[in-house]
């Protein structure tokens, strides 16, 4: 079968986007590819079709779960055999994992870096039959790179045990310092190189300078009726922004890092089924999200670096439609992201001081901690050591960027038991409430010590599998126990889940990566300020910029968007003085005016909300427009 059967036959796709099939085609000729694809360009299909083709494995290393999630229930509802490996995993030993891997004619294996690490895994996987290496995200490798990922540079052990084995390497964010450390990294040999340009023609860039950002914000709902994502510096801003939106009657929820993963995937559905227009998030609303009608993207606040810019606002205009992405800047603000990113940069004092304290917290015994998993409340822990909770957090972060911990921020409450009845008032109880016989007795099997009042931590998913009763049935009984002072219930909230990747070994632990801090301080510096130098720029094409930035030459600008070099060439201008023009008659809707005005929804939504930013027009209560007389 051809590619291009293959590609309608799993896919429904009847093309392939600029540079997938020569990327396809020389993965399949056997060589070492590596491509630099834009947001959007269609990465993952350059490995997921190849595994098809090829008799074997497909070994797939992701940065994220949540990522490698999605793209294996994707594949599996177009009927591809695949599955991820993931640290930590506790319904499966990771010898049946690999049993499954290796026997189960799974097409494509998603694994972590870290997995790399493990040498069980890498005993049993070097006998599989891998026939493609697919590194995804492999800017991660390179320290100049925005994610980097040290557990990415041990990827190179893989090409030891599969030496004729392809690898391909994809990333849609790299400068070429970052490519030629790809390159290096992972030994790729005589390696074909494909470079989709960066530029994104149908995007408007937009800065604004305003000190209502909110204002700013309310403005460009009122005046572009699409999709959108808003995206925020912290939790508390996306919920504070979508309650605002919503007593407006705007269609917006939020999301963040800390939600319960079933409402993180109930929020995301909804909006890409157009239930929730706007999505107001944190920057974990990120990779996968791959949603085509996006029109419109706004930055409340500086990001701190041009990849993580090009990257979130990469996600508007995938269907190749006119969008409009809007960065939102006040006085304060340049001053606000060196407080809050550089001054808070940890230095080697601070990351030693947090890795002793979240030992001591966490009870990790020297020589312990690999394979963990440590739940607890950030709050609490700086409450406890009188930390810094920015800097801290930062501290986290190089934890988990150096191989050391895994973060995971997510709400999760834990119910701890601990019994507060007589060994015989427990045995009189058994005999006369049958309803709760089942629960205690299946406690007492397990928690061999609940009846000398020690504290355990229940463990309700395995509760619900071992008895077969529903979350809400176990809680209701577990409350009807402690009615009969039977048990004491205590839920602890916690919002932090680190998993040990090594031994606790203080000094063997920290200083290879206390050796590098100030390099990589200094690299994060250099990125913050190129960001801010981008934001205060009024004089260059946005556009331009960004590319060059990239390693891309336009000469041209792109007239689109809101710096003086473009501004004479501005598609809005034009479409600015028709609406003036027609408004002199009398005020109008949208729908009216997309009647008289025929151009595409979003260029008239754009100069609708400049026209109302200048102070020509305004809004109506009726919601129509009417000239600012």
């Amino acid at each position: 079968m051809t590619k291009e059967k293959i590609l309608k036959k799993y896919w429904n796709y009847s093309s392939f986007k600029p540079l997938q099939g020569q990327v396809i085609d020389s993965v399949l000729e056997g060589n070492d590819t590596l491509a630099l694809l834009p947001t959007g360009g269609g990465k993952s299909l350059c490995y997921q079709l190849p595994a098809l083709v090829l008799q074997g494995i497909t070994l797939v290393v992701s940065p994220l779960i949540a990522l490698m999630e999605d793209q294996v229930k994707q594949l599996k509802l177009k009927g591809i055999k695949a599955m991820y490996i993931e640290s930590g995993l506790k319904s499966q030993s990771l010898s049946k994992q690999l049993d499954n891997c290796l026997y189960g004619n799974y097409k494509l294996i998603y694994i972590s870096p870290e997995r790399l690490q493990n040498e069980e895994f890498v005993s049993r996987i070097k006998t599989a039959n891998v026939q493609l290496i697919a590194i995804d995200e492999a800017h991660c490798i390179s320290e100049w790179g925005h994610d980097f990922r040290p557990a990415y540079r041990k990827i190179k052990i893989l090409r030891d045990f599969f030496l004729e084995t392809p690898i391909i390497a994809l990333t849609a964010s790299a400068t070429p310092k970052v490519v030629k450390d790809i390159q290096e990294n992972l030994t790729l040999n005589d390696t074909q190189f494909f470079k989709g340009s960066f530029e994104r023609p149908n995007i408007n860039y937009r800065i604004i300078r305003s000190e209502d950002k909110i204002g700013n914000i309310e403005n460009i709902l009122n005046t572009n009726s699409g999709t959108g994502i808003i995206y925020c510096r912290s939790r508390n801003e996306t919920e504070k922004l979508s309650k605002f939106f919503q007593q407006k009657n705007k269609s917006t929820s939020f999301f963040h890092g800390g939600l319960e993963t079933h409402l993180k995937k109930e929020r995301l559905k909804a909006w890409q089924a157009g239930e929730i227009k706007v999505m107001i998030a944190t920057t974990a609303f990120g990779m996968g999200i791959d949603k085509p009608d996006v029109r419109f993207v706004i930055h409340l606040s500086i990001t701190e670096s041009l990849e993580s810019y090009y990257q979130e606002t990469g996600r508007a205009g995938r269907d190749g439609k006119p969008s409009t992405v809007f960065l939102l800047v006040k006085k304060g603000d340049f001053k606000q992201i060196k407080t809050q990113f550089l001054k808070n940069l940890p230095d080697k004092k601070n990351l030693i001081a947090c890795y002793k304290h979240l030992c001591n917290y966490l009870q990790i015994a020297y020589g312990e901690g690999k394979d963990q998993s440590h739940y607890f409340s950030f709050k609490d822990f700086c409450r406890t050591y009188d930390l810094s909770p920015n800097q801290t957090l930062n501290c986290l972060r190089v934890f988990d960027r150096e191989g050391i911990f895994r973060l995971h921020l997510n709400t999760r409450n834990e119910i701890k038991i601990h019994c507060v009845a007589s060994r015989q008032t427990v045995i009189n109880y058994l005999e006369e409430n049958k309803s709760e016989n089942q629960l205690l007795q299946y406690l007492l099997r397990n928690y061999q010590d609940l009846l000398s009042q020690k504290s355990f931590t229940l463990d309700i998913q395995k509760i619900k599998n071992a008895l077969k009763q529903s979350k809400k049935i176990l809680l209701e009984k577990l409350e009807k126990l402690q009615s009969h002072n039977i048990l004491k219930l205590d839920t602890v909230h916690h919002d932090t889940q680190l998993y040990g990747l090594v031994p606790r070994e203080d000094n063997y632990s920290l200083n290879p990566m206390l050796n590098k801090v100030a390099i990589l301080n200094n690299i994060k510096t250099k990125k913050i300020e190129q960001m801010i130098a981008f934001a205060k720029d009024e004089k260059q094409c946005k556009r331009k910029l960004i590319l060059s930035y990239f390693g891309e030459v336009k000469k041209e600008t792109c007239g689109q968007c809101s710096v003086n070099e473009c501004k004479d060439q501005q598609i809005n201008t034009s479409i600015e003085s028709l609406i003036l023009s027609t408004l002199k008659d009398a005020p109008k809707t949208i729908s009216e005016l997309k009647q008289i005005i025929n151009i595409e929804p979003e260029h008239l939504t754009a100069a609708l909300y400049q026209l109302q930013e200048d102070e020509q027009i305004i809004r109506l209560p009726n919601q129509g427009f009417g000239l600012n007389i």
